[in-house]
């Protein structure tokens, strides 16, 4: 008994598949099709997607067919009846639907040529990637992701031209930067200027690595080499100003000062250290005037009260 049930099971379970395969292949019959995919000049196109769909059921057809090293594709098993055939392939325009009708023997070998994506498109398409994967690099930089931003900026690099490739660099020696990892930051910058010695924001991280190792005058020169209105932070511009201050160049350092006031009207201490030096510079008035600007801005500093005493001992002005 037991073998017989075990019979009518397997039975019972084949017949279910066949069913299942029935309600769920529509389309399939014994038609054969085969072709070719070439590009524009005839040559064959490796790993093209042929989607064929029947005419009348868009959602009914085998999985897409790809062709072989030789642009060639085959398939034997489609119902006899009008199909939709479509073609795309990497780098080239999609072959839109096109109707073909499938017999129930052997049929005539077709052959699709592709025409390529235009240059333009590609070139679009090629920024928009890179667009992409920055923005995402400069998102993960953000949050703290110092390792992810630094594959993404260097995936973004193998894709762009050599001419856009300071921006990255700068952006990479900044991961570096803020992990105090100097020299390799030194190395992308360095690579930076060689492509642009003009860039920006390479010249700016340049100055900040200069300036922490107390190299004031190579930092000069970098921002001498900067545009006259472009602006710089003001704790690197103090830093710099304060090097010279303290090695009593004073006129190097009041030009800083005086570039740093102008682009931060309200960084109180730069007004403080330009009033020291203006002091050192027997301009004892302008030293006047730059500690009462400071007590304006911060009269709760804790230098306001060597302020007050300087200014006790200035006159209204220069005498």
């Amino acid at each position: 008994m037991a073998g017989r049930n075990q019979i009518f099971t397997i039975a019972a379970l084949t017949l279910g598949l066949l069913l299942a395969s029935s309600a769920n292949a529509q389309w399939t019959g014994t038609g054969r099709i085969s072709g070719v995919i070439a590009g524009p000049d005839g040559e064959p196109i490796a790993g093209a997607k042929i989607t064929y769909r029947l005419a009348d059921d868009p959602d009914e057809g085998p999985d897409p067919l790809v062709t072989d090293s030789d642009g060639e594709f085959r398939y034997a098993g489609l119902k006899s009846a009008t199909w939709m055939i479509s073609v795309e392939a990497e780098g080239f325009l999609p072959v839109p639907p096109q109707r073909t009708f499938v017999y129930a023997t052997r049929n005539d070998p077709i052959r699709i040529q592709m025409e390529l994506v235009p240059e333009e498109v590609v070139n679009a398409r090629k920024r928009a990637k890179v667009n992409e994967r920055l923005m995402k690099a400069d998102e993960l930089r953000a949050e703290g992701e110092l390792e992810a931003a630094r594959e993404e900026y260097l995936e973004a690099l193998e894709d762009l031209e050599v001419e856009d490739h300071p921006i990255v660099l700068a952006a990479l020696a900044d991961t570096y930067l803020h992990e105090e990892r100097i020299e390799e930051a030194r190395e992308q910058l360095k690579r930076a200027l060689e492509i642009d010695p003009n860039h920006v924001p390479s010249l700016i991280g340049m100055m900040a690595i200069l300036v922490d190792e107390g190299n004031f005058e190579e930092a000069n020169e970098l921002m001498a080499r900067l545009p006259t209105d472009q602006e710089i932070h003001p704790t690197l511009m103090m830093k710099l100003a304060q090097g010279y201050y303290n090695r009593d160049h004073m006129e190097e350092a009041k030009a800083i000062l005086d570039r740093t006031v102008r682009d931060h009207p309200d960084e109180a201490i730069a007004y403080y250290f330009r009033g020291l030096t203006e002091l050192n510079l027997n301009q004892t008035g302008a030293a006047r005037a730059d500690m009462l600007k400071f007590l304006e801005l911060a009269p709760d500093h804790a230098e306001a009260e060597a302020a007050k005493g300087i200014i006790e001992f200035l006159p209204p002005q220069d005498e």
